[in-house]
């Protein structure tokens, strides 16, 4: 705050007491506390002799709006400087064009309509109207201009950087009243904060995909879940293919994560870094196998396949010995890698009695690495699964080297109803809620109530409803969309789309009826298949099914850990925001792992500034979806042409791969997110991109499941078995080829969906 025009010692003493008050403005403490400011802090005023000034401005040393150091920016008035900076009146402005070598020259000048000046009087000051003639007379020649010019200069020098310049000027001698930098330089373009933390795509024929990856991270992950989960994931992986292949051939790199791509926050698998970091002489059943199980579909070709081997070479005799040793002595520990499973699926991190923000970041930063441990037991399981679905699919193929229809229904007969399978036990357990609150007395109404009223209703009751509510959220508390990253609201800490969904199957009691399991279904499907050995595919099938169940244990205590860490950064928001560090809690995800702690400890405005937009352009980039396989940088789907044009009078079959057998007839859902899927009514057939288990609420509803993302081991595919679905995966374009209302056939044992018209179904 400026107090001009002060004569005397008690205007003086007034003054003072303006500029102090001024720091407890509203506006003034706000500001601070948006940019993680001390609330109270100390203030010192400058009492200056004041300039009777004839002219005074602003000078900028570089252009304020671009930075651009060849012009400077001056304006001007007659009077005091007042009038410039409050902008009560169109100034003149100058525009000086500097040379590398310093030399000035006045390259543009725009006469303002100054119909006001401000004064000095002897009680402080006023404003004064202005004439028609002094308004249209320029306020300083240009040879005072380019003096400014070099003032501007000198200072620039002397601080070392760019300055906003306030002057006054009384009979031609200039007066400097104030010096400052230029705060507006360097402020980041959105461009530069959508593209932050992209990976360099090496080669421009670098093969990256959403497949898998997509569906455990379906949306665009924060600062801090890249920083810290990302990062430590990744870091697994690496130390995953040491255990493989032996620290000769892997360099593991925590900087480096050669194995995910990230591009505008959106994860993406490296296809040669992953599936074909052991390439053969040719493409074997080994590549085709592992296609299925994460594309739905062969995806592998010549063109893949050759750059692997250009980037690694041939596996060579050493190398082969010790990855035959290794998938041996993994597939037999089917007992170690349960252990492995479950071993962090009791973490704690006991955050609530923190009470300083700054120990508790430490805590976390001590305790970090046990999300990289519980990731490599999740990716050793999955290797567990995978190497022995690999080999229970080569004796499923028998020699031959073609995929048939059949040998998919084979593969999909004999991988159904594996139990202990955690995410699919999710929608169990719901029908068993749901089954239990249309039994008590207030089921009837529970439908009828609000989101909040039925959540209350059940947080209330003590009886079986409430308790076997409780009980799920203590169990499945830590699951939801988008598991993988920390800002994610869990069912344990937004529980409210598990109440929509409850009310839905309360008011359809079809849905929670459950369907018989026979465990042994697989056995007589094996005896009836035609293989060299059936005691050899009995052997590796039995241990591709405990695999799958193992998979979702490690996947569920890796989730568990991370969701102790989604916790505890929550709470460093909160002591956080209590310390006046941030503005809110949520703002915490915004950070990143490192910025977080140069907050805590030194503050920050321009780190929460950059949080602060970094968070705004979050839903721009949840509005982004990429295709499943990219070649070179990815590109958003809705940044290329489409191709696809719907045509409801179109007959359209899409064909995907096989899940689990069985033939439907219903309308049409297409959800592309949860928002959309709290629409879908009882017996429709979902049509999405993928799945994770925040869906899982969603699947006693439906009466099949086609995605477009995910392979045999995909969460669509594993709870559409348990539920005995007819369900497709790997159905490209499925979610533009159709829309919500239309009527199809999905015929789960031959992989198609089918669209029919009106004529067509009542014939």
């Amino acid at each position: 705050m400026t107090v001009l025009g002060c004569k005397g010692f008690d205007a003086v003493i007034k003054g003072l007491q303006q500029c102090w008050s001024s720091l407890l403005a509203y506006q003034s403490v706000e500001y601070r506390r948006q940019h993680g400011e001390p609330l109270i802090p100390g203030m010192g005023v400058v009492v200056q002799e004041m300039v009777e000034s004839e002219v005074a401005g602003v000078l900028f040393t570089v252009n304020p709006n671009d930075g651009n150091p060849s012009q400077m920016i001056l304006t001007a008035n007659f009077g005091l400087g007042e009038s410039v900076v409050s902008g009560d009146a169109e100034p003149d402005t100058f525009i000086l064009h500097r040379t590398s070598a310093g030399l000035l020259s006045v390259s543009e000048r725009t006469i303002g309509s100054k119909h006001l000046k401000i004064v000095l009087t002897q009680d402080g000051t006023r404003e004064e109207a202005m004439d028609a003639d002094n308004s249209a007379t320029c306020c300083m020649s240009d040879e005072m201009a380019l003096n400014l010019g070099q003032l501007g200069i000198f200072l620039e020098k002397s601080f070392g950087g760019p300055r906003d310049i306030e002057f006054g000027i009384r009979h031609n001698t200039i007066y400097l009243l104030q010096s400052r930098p230029v705060t507006s330089l360097d402020p980041w373009t959105d461009y530069e904060l959508r593209h932050e933390f992209d990976t360099p795509v090496v080669t421009p024929t670098e093969y990256l995909t959403r497949a898998n990856v997509g569906e455990v991270v379906p949306g665009p992950s924060s600062p801090l879940s890249i920083s810290t989960v990302l990062r430590l994931v990744g870091f697994a992986g690496q130390q995953n293919w040491k255990n493989m292949c032996g620290r000769f051939f892997i360099e593991i790199n925590p900087w480096n994560l050669d194995l995910f791509a990230l591009i505008e926050n959106h994860s993406f698998l490296n296809v040669i870094n992953n599936f074909l970091r052991l390439p053969t002489t040719k493409i074997t059943v080994d590549n085709h196998a592992t296609d299925i199980q994460f594309y739905g579909r062969l995806v592998t070709d010549v063109a893949m396949h050759q750059k692997a081997l250009h980037r690694f070479g041939l596996l060579g005799l050493f190398k082969t010995f010790r990855l035959t040793a290794y998938a041996c002595r993994t597939i037999w520990n089917l007992k170690r890698c349960e252990r492995g499973a479950a071993k962090f699926g009791n973490y704690v991190f006991p955050v609530d009695k923190y009470t300083h923000s700054q120990r508790l970041n430490d805590d976390i930063c001590s305790r970090m690495y046990d999300v990289r441990d519980s990731a490599l037991e999740h990716l050793k399981a999955t290797a567990f699964s995978s190497l022995s679905q690999a080999i229970a699919v080569k004796t499923l193929l028998n020699g031959r080297t073609e995929w048939s229809d059949e040998i998919y229904a084979q593969l999909a007969q004999i991988l159904s109803s594996v139990n202990n399978v955690e995410s699919a036990g999710v929608p169990f357990d719901l029908k068993e809620l749901a089954r239990a609150i249309s039994k008590s007395e207030y089921g009837q109404d529970f439908v009828k109530e609000s989101t909040d009223d039925a959540l209350k209703i059940l947080q209330d009751d003590q009886g079986p409803a409430g308790s076997l509510f409780r009980r799920f959220l203590e169990r499945h508390g830590h699951r939801g969309i988008m598991e993988f990253s920390l800002e994610t609201k869990t069912w344990g800490i937004e529980p409210r789309p598990l109440i929509s969904s409850l009310q839905t199957m309360v008011a359809n009691p079809a849905t929670f009826a459950v369907a018989e399991k026979r465990d042994d279904e697989w056995l007589a499907a094996v005896k009836n298949i035609k293989v060299s050995s059936t005691r050899v595919l009995e052997f590796f099938i039995s241990r591709t099914r405990s695999g799958i169940a193992c998979r979702e244990t490690a996947k569920s205590s890796l989730i568990l850990t991370i969701h102790c860490f989604r916790l505890a950064y929550r709470r460093l928001g909160h002591l956080m925001v209590r310390d006046g560090f941030i503005p809110d809690a949520e703002l915490v995800f915004f950070f990143t792992h490192s910025e977080l702690h140069h907050v805590i400890h030194s503050r920050g405005a321009t780190l929460i500034n950059k949080a602060i937009r970094r968070r705004k352009l979050q839903p721009q980039l949840e509005a982004l979806a990429f295709p499943e396989m990219s070649i070179g940088v990815p590109k958003p789907i809705q940044d290329e042409p489409n191709e696809l044009v719907y045509d409801a009078a179109l007959g359209v079959q899409i064909k995907g791969t096989p899940v689990f057998r069985g033939t439907v007839r219903g309308t049409v859902r297409v959800a592309l997110n949860l928002e959309e899927a709290r629409h879908i009514q009882c017996g429709e057939i979902l049509i999405t991109r993928s799945t994770d288990i925040g869906w899982s609420p969603y699947f006693p509803l439906v009466s099949g499941v086609v995605t477009e993302l995910g392979g045999l081991i995909s969460h669509g595919a594993v709870v559409a078995r348990e539920y005995g679905l007819p369900c497709i995966v790997g159905a490209q374009k499925a979610t533009q080829l159709l829309r919500t209302g239309d009527r199809v056939i999905l015929d789960g044992s031959k992989g198609t969906i089918t669209r029919i018209d009106a004529q067509e179904e009542k014939h």
